[in-house]
């Protein structure tokens, strides 16, 4: 995963391996409108099975798909918090949130 070109698959598994669940809850609850606030918990709990069916079986998974998984695992994570963070906080500061991105943005170009 050193170059963005490695990156893209993953983090495009983690953008529907997020969408579908979300989907999913809606679909489910469609007609309650208290429950369709809580859209966002699917959200990161598919990857949790995944690692399960590593975990369960062991050194027959080949690393590259370990790789591959943990990978998505990270992003699917850190698109939850973010989903989390900005839809349900009342008092969400832009600024801070920009600078964070900031951050991360410059950590990750300075490797």
């Amino acid at each position: 995963m050193s170059s963005f070109s490695q990156v893209v698959l993953p983090g495009i598994g983690a953008l529907g391996g997020m969408m579908d669940p979300a989907g999913v809850y809606v679909w489910l609850n469609w007609g309650d409108s208290v429950a369709l606030d809580g859209w966002a918990s699917p959200v990161a709990t598919d990857i949790a099975f995944a690692l399960a069916l590593l975990g369960a079986f062991g050194q027959r998974v080949p690393t590259a798909l370990k790789v591959f998984l943990l990978t998505l695992a990270i992003f699917d994570d850190l698109a939850a918090i973010v989903i989390i963070a900005v839809f349900y906080s009342a008092d969400l500061s832009p600024a801070a949130l920009l600078l964070a991105a900031a951050i991360v943005i410059g950590a990750a170009m300075n490797k």
